[in-house]
């Protein structure tokens, strides 16, 4: 350690910190034989603090340095950096390992009146690795375009919605995601030049924290803002969650492996083994009021069982604040949300009896099939008995008024920091599972944190941030205890709900597989969204898909009306081929019922692709709306192919020989989705070099999933082939 112009120098053995000795900030970081990786822009402090509904303190206090102090033990360095802004007091806190640091921050109010603390920013300032020209902005698992080039990230400004060439869609006027339940937090710099990366994230299983970009036309500030609700009395303290920062001189998809690998080990908590069924799953989500009850619903199950569905999963079917005595009749306003619960002892007395609920799930069974219930934890209906009999269950704000979920008027927000309502609804889950033999769960989270100002001010506000995370651990493992075979899904496609459910719901990757529809990402980014979206994902779990939901009204009303078209079909198409659990919503079988049965008997028959390993883009082709991914299980093969355009179109694809093992010979191509034969101009057969200049005609939005077979050793049945002189007809090829 060296102090120099009023620069604190922090040189290990693999990297350099500097911090100024006015605001405490960092000003440099790198590798001992790396660039610098910070500081290219105007000075600034590196934490901020908000206090009270109002704007940050650093842009109108003085952020003083007060001292520093540094340990090291067997080559790990701990660095506190002591600032003060206004009348707190901030430790910011580095241990060192390697080019790896994990930064955490202590508040301490050092006055003696009490502060409203509504967040804390942890910033890398103005980060660049070289030239602008040469650097890329990263942030896998959001909606931002993978690979863009930093000059665009620049332009980003916080109070400007990102633009669609930065990020093609937004969710909640954001284009990234909060860490770690909806994503890891990642961002990164990286230069393809140079493999120079610099990665940022941010982990907690106590608040989320939402990444942030700022940009100042040169570099960009990387930051994490944890949306931390506390009252904080004179001399009280409390902690943040985690960012890490890590240096790497690796090339990119390295780079994501490294994180990867490094994110699994800052968790101490065992991922438990997810039930063979949930990988195997075909779900169709529904109401049962859309049946006419429960009875109607158990008479369409045979209808439902012709798609290939083995799966149900209910919508919440306890009362609700409807405010009239019949069936949900789909409708979505305020006093028809079926979320706005009255409470969880009651069933919707116009869906029927305990009873005939009962003869629903027995009948699923009897059809081979298993059935998920819905588990609502957003919040309950303004006129739900617990409003009033349990009044520490809800969010509230200063004044005492509750709080609504934004976007869904009529349903009050539940404070998860409550032991009482975890307890309950954990018990209340149980005693469903006994009593109707269900198979398990799907939970939807709030995306939203709120506070609740009326708790004891020796508590956080917002202490139920990810209160809900510690009911779905405590359930999921109560429920494997019960039956080993029960399964817990949720809506958590961040890399901790990996922690707690068999499964996440990918709403990012619905979006993402519109926009390359749309045009507004191409084929081979969508690849690249794809690759490092798994990558990204530290332990790679199940993840569930869709191209219509009971949710798509509101996050992409444009899906629910693309249903029947080509495109719809094509995107479930590539759903599957991509290897995600497809889900429909009840209805859309009507305008789609071949697709949907073509597909999921086809996923049923092959297992390389529910299992395979998934490799996007590695197919050449000529034409850039072509979206290619080969399907890798063993000796079996398979390529699934989007052809995202409105005209037909002959196209030239070089299929990969060797990675495919084929020997020379003759070779025939089979269509999964059609379960036919190509024919291209007359030709069947292709000799394997041919097989690296293959042109094949690929009709408007077409879908197809192809395995090469030799002719040598695959026995053919002619009548499951089509003889035209053309490629697969459109009327058998419903994708």
């Amino acid at each position: 350690m060296s102090v120099s112009n009023d620069i604190v120098y922090i040189r290990t053995a693999e990297i350099v910190l500097a911090f100024s000795c006015d605001d405490g900030g960092l000003r440099v970081l790198q590798r001992i034989d790396g660039p610098n990786v910070l500081g290219h822009g105007q000075a600034c402090a590196s934490i901020d603090i908000r206090i009270g509904n109002v704007s940050w303190l650093a842009r109108q206090a003085f952020v003083r340095y007060l001292n520093h102090h540094l340990e090291e033990h067997n080559g790990t360095y701990k660095l506190e950096i002591v600032i003060g802004i206004g009348s707190l007091k901030i430790f910011d806190r580095y241990t060192i390992t390697g080019t790896l640091i994990a930064r955490t921050v202590a508040i301490q109010n050092v006055s003696d009146d009490p502060i409203q603390l509504y967040g804390v920013r942890l910033s890398l300032p103005w980060t660049r690795i070289g030239t602008l020209e040469s650097c890329r902005f990263e942030a896998p698992g959001t909606s931002v375009r993978p690979h863009v080039v930093l000059s665009v990230a620049t332009q980003q400004r916080e109070d400007v919605l990102p633009r669609r060439f930065f990020a093609p869609g937004l969710r909640d006027n954001r284009a990234m995601e909060a860490a770690p339940t909806f994503s890891s937090g990642l961002m990164a710099i990286h230069n393809p030049e140079l493999d120079e990366s610099l990665l940022c994230w941010y982990m907690s299983q106590r608040e989320s924290a939402m990444p942030q970009i700022e940009g100042d036309g040169s570099a960009v500030t990387l930051q994490h803002e944890v949306r931390l609700l506390s009252w904080m009395n004179g001399a009280d303290s409390l902690d943040v969650g985690t960012q890490y920062i890590l240096l790497m001189r690796e090339a990119w998809p390295a780079a994501l492996t490294a994180f990867r690998r490094t994110w699994q080990l800052s968790v101490d908590q065992v991922v438990e083994g997810t039930p063979a069924w949930v990988g195997d799953a075909a779900i169709y989500e529904a109401h049962p009021a859309l049946f006419g009850g429960f009875v109607g619903m158990a008479a369409a199950l045979p209808e439902i069982i012709k798609l290939g569905i083995n799966t149900l999963c209910l919508l919440p079917i306890w009362a609700y604040s409807s405010g009239r005595l019949r069936l949900w009749d789909g409708s979505w306003q305020a006093s028809t949300d079926l979320y706005a619960l009255r409470d969880l002892d009651t069933l919707d007395p116009a869906l029927g009896s305990p009873e005939q609920f009962q003869e629903l799930i027995h009948s699923a069974h009897s059809y081979g099939m298993r059935v998920l219930l819905d588990l609502p934890l957003l919040g309950c209906a303004p006129d739900s008995h617990y409003i009033y009999e349990q009044r520490d269950w809800f969010c509230r704000d200063e004044q005492g008024r509750l709080l609504e979920i934004p976007g869904r008027p009529g349903i009050i927000a539940f404070d998860w920091s409550a032991i009482g309502l975890r307890e309950y609804v954990a018990l209340r889950m149980m005693s469903l599972l006994r009593e109707y033999n269900l198979d398990g769960f799907r939970a939807n989270v709030p995306r939203t944190v709120f506070p609740n100002w009326l708790v004891d001010r020796s508590q956080q506000a917002g202490g139920g941030s990810l209160g809900y995370m510690a009911l779905l651990s405590a359930l999921r493992h109560q429920i494997r205890v019960e039956r080993p075979d029960l399964a817990l899904i949720s809506d958590l496609a961040g890399p901790i709900g990996e922690l707690v459910s068999d499964a996440a719901i990918d709403e990012l990757a619905h979006h993402m597989f519109v926009h390359m529809a749309l045009s507004r990402i191409t084929p081979a980014e969508l690849g690249e969204w794809l690759e490092d979206h798994w990558t990204a994902l530290p332990n790679a779990g199940l993840q569930v898909c869709f191209t219509e939901s009971h949710r798509t009204h509101l996050i992409n009303p444009l899906a629910d009306g693309l249903r029947g078209s080509r495109i719809s079909r094509m995107l479930m198409a590539g759903i599957v081929v991509c290897g995600f659990i497809p889900s429909i919503w009840a209805g859309q079988e009507r305008d789609e019922a071949a697709t949907i049965q073509r597909l999921f008997s086809m996923r049923r028959a092959w297992p390389v692709l529910r299992t395979g390993s998934v490799h996007c883009g590695v197919i050449p082709c000529n034409s850039a709306q072509v979206f290619s991914v080969l399907r890798i299980d063993g000796d079996t093969h398979a390529i699934g192919l989007l052809h995202v355009s409105p005209h037909r179109q002959t196209i030239t694809l070089s299929l990969p020989i060797d990675t495919l093992n084929l020997a020379a010979g003759d070779y025939r191509l089979r269509d999964l989705i059609s379960g036919r034969r190509w024919i291209q101009e007359d030709q069947q057969i292709w000799q394997r070099d041919e097989l690296l200049a293959l042109n094949l005609t690929f009709e408007p939005f077409g879908a197809y999933c192809l395995v090469v077979e030799s002719t040598s050793n695959v026995a053919y049945h002619e009548e499951e082939f089509d003889h035209g002189t053309s490629n697969l007809a459109p009327d058998v090829h419903p994708a």
